[in-house]
């Protein structure tokens, strides 16, 4: 059964290139993408996270072998991650079970090759926003490196970033 698209207003912003690559798709398949969407549009720990590796796919690699190429991924996400890297183990071993079905690689693998990752990279708007959290290496950038390119932006837009004390 296919589902109808013009009913659909889901998603906005960064992963509206998700929506728009999987058109036409079985109603499975657009319920779990319709899940993912909205996860990674509304929750920034996996959103920020998920724009920052996503555009470092190598889709000529991806096809030639989607395991590595989508290990090597989940590889740069690691080594960028400062903290809960046990939620991304956990996500690895899923991935890397389900890429051993070719029906599942295959469907994957055509979703990824679909996506424009131009469209996924971050906007000036994101990356200002990423360059004050510190729990992620966001751009392979330490959060240090971050706050000097945020003070020098802030400088040169006249930005008076409000300082919060916390005392208890």
């Amino acid at each position: 059964m296919k589902y109808k698209e013009e009913k659909i207003q889901l998603v906005i912003g960064a992963f509206g290139v998700i929506f728009e690559g999987m058109k036409g798709e079985e109603i499975e398949r657009v319920k779990t993408r319709d899940i993912g969407c909205m996860i990674l549009e509304h929750d920034t720990f996996y959103r920020f996270r998920v724009q920052d590796v996503l555009p470092e796919l190598n889709k000529k690699w991806l096809k030639e072998n989607p395991r590595k190429e989508i290990k090597r991924i989940i590889d740069i996400l690691f080594s960028r991650e400062k903290g809960v890297v046990y939620k991304w183990r956990g996500l690895e071993k899923i991935l890397m079970f389900i890429l051993r079905f070719r029906q599942l690689q295959d469907f994957i693998v055509k979703f990824l090759l679909e996506i424009d990752l131009e469209k996924i990279r971050f906007d000036e708007a994101d990356w200002y926003y990423v360059l004050d959290i510190s729990s992620y290496l966001f751009g392979g950038t330490t959060h240090q490196e971050r706050l000097e390119v945020l003070k020098r932006l802030d400088e040169k837009m006249n930005n008076k970033r409000p300082k919060v004390v916390f005392e208890g």
